[in-house]
């Protein structure tokens, strides 16, 4: 039989209660926006936070990004994708725009009878591994660093900032907001010449293993503090003199490099200025 009109009303009745009860797909993507997230972590800890016995150890940072309380009760940290039930959070409850940290020890609960911070059973690899905070069903990833993180160094963390972007942060935050982050380090350039004594002139050529890194030199001895100082690098530096040759690679994003310093000394200049 057709019902022409009159089956709307109940079928907007139904879209109705749907949209009330069970969300709309946009609603359903927003709440997973609005899910509590992993926002930083370290995994070298040798000189920064302490729990509260004042020992050191990997630690992992969660923010709450929404606008009510949420409680992590029954949720999961891991650190591996076959293992998403790991280890589970007790009561934890994270204000709005608010963090919690978790120390990353691989300390077993009931090794923990006088410490009051949160410790998980697994450590963090600092050669890089996987890690995630799951729902508590046990399958749904609420936020993660897959198939894993890069490779961390000592003292300095890593995570995301308000836009989502990874990055390492030199000055880690536990607790608090992230600041400027850098996509990755640069290593020092190599010089063509290793520094010691000459009698005739001769050319330096210096190479950065990044090859989008910007080299800057100066042969005065002076610093290399940024981008700004010392002259860019385009090609041999020939050297007829005593110098102290001083060289640092820069990009955008990047944390410098260390500044490489080679002095070349000239014979002729030695003997000279023993003779005066």
């Amino acid at each position: 039989m057709y019902l022409g009109n009159r089956a709307r009303p109940a079928a907007l009745v139904l879209l109705a209660f749907s949209l009330a009860y069970l969300g709309s797909p946009s609603q359903a993507v927003a709440q997973k926006e609005r899910s509590t997230l992993i926002s930083e972590f370290l995994a070298d800890n040798e000189e920064g936070l302490v729990d509260s016995r004042g020992e050191r150890h990997d630690w992992i940072e969660l923010y709450n990004p929404g606008t009510i309380p949420v409680n992590l009760r029954g949720y999961f940290l891991t650190d591996t994708p076959e293992e998403l039930d790991r280890w589970r959070f007790p009561e934890l409850i994270i204000r709005p725009q608010g963090y919690a940290v978790v120390f990353a020890s691989g300390i077993e609960p009931g090794e923990l009878a006088a410490e009051t911070s949160l410790h998980t059973s697994f450590r963090l690899r600092s050669g890089g591994e996987y890690l995630a905070l799951v729902a508590p069903d046990g399958v749904t990833v609420l936020s993660e660093f897959s198939p894993e993180y890069p490779r961390q160094f000592e003292d300095v963390s890593y995570g995301q900032d308000a836009l989502g972007r990874e990055g390492y942060y030199i000055e880690p935050t536990p607790g608090e907001p992230n600041g400027d982050g850098v996509i990755g380090f640069l290593d020092s350039p190599a010089f063509s010449v290793e520094r010691g004594f000459f009698e005739e002139p001769f050319s330096v050529e210096l190479s950065a293993s990044d090859p989008l890194a910007a080299i800057r030199f100066t042969t005065d001895g002076s610093s290399l503090l940024d981008d700004d100082d010392g002259r860019a690098y385009e090609g041999p530096i020939e050297l007829s003199a005593t110098t102290t040759l001083r060289a640092a690679a820069f990009r955008d994003g990047h944390e410098p490099s260390d500044v490489m310093t080679h002095t070349y000394v000239f014979l002729s200049q030695v003997a000279a200025q023993a003779n005066t």
